[in-house]
């Protein structure tokens, strides 16, 4: 069972380097199955020198025997199908994103198709007030959008999580701009599933 975070690239978008950050920079691998190929990986591989936090101690402390360098990685792997870019997020990987370059929305509107409306466990909401307030609210155990706190005549709806209607979309699916999906989805499958995702975020069942 895996987590994946999808973005879906807006339409018109086809040059890596308006979708990736500093792309000449990151390392580059071709994902291959056979002979088939499924797209391009990028990763960014950052080392700091330690952790805020040693300053505190100043000189009281020796620490040259110990590593306390922080590493951190980021990867996103584009992939084409049925002639839309979609890119992959893992770890950092949303850090890699140029701005304005996924669909808004794109993850929520899929996750709303996708779910049974009892089977819904947290929603983000934005009250339109003249101070706004974001708000989430998690449920106990799965119920009903009625269940929230949501007022539909001052309340925008920003992100849902709950249990898909079918398992051929996933465990769970959570979404806003991106689509976060808990499936049993392999690498090999990955084109059908996404264009799989995409058709579920223009469907108007919500």
């Amino acid at each position: 069972m895996s987590t994946l975070t999808i973005a879906l690239i807006r339409a018109g978008i086809t040059d890596p380097d308006d979708i990736i950050v500093d792309r000449a920079r990151l390392d580059h691998l071709d994902v291959r199955v056979g002979s088939s190929r499924i797209g391009d990986l990028y990763i960014r591989h950052t080392k700091h020198p330690g952790p805020s936090w040693l300053r505190f101690f100043g000189g009281s402390i020796d620490t040259s025997g110990i590593d306390l360098s922080v590493s951190s990685l980021a990867a996103l792997l584009l992939v084409k199908d049925q002639g839309r870019l979609f890119a992959v997020l893992f770890g950092y990987g949303r850090l890699l994103l140029q701005d304005d370059v996924a669909e808004t929305r794109f993850g929520l509107r899929a996750t709303l198709n996708g779910v049974e409306p009892r089977q819904l466990r947290s929603i983000d909401h934005k009250r339109l007030e003249a101070i706004s307030r974001n708000t989430r609210e998690q449920l106990s155990k799965a119920a009903g959008l009625d269940q929230f706190g949501l007022d539909i005549d001052r309340d925008l709806l920003r992100a849902v999580t709950g249990t898909p209607k079918s398992k051929i979309f996933g465990r769970r699916l959570s979404g806003a701009d991106h689509l976060t999906v808990t499936s049993d989805v392999t690498v090999e499958r990955l084109g059908s599933h996404l264009t799989q995702y995409r058709e579920l975020s223009e469907k108007k069942d919500y």
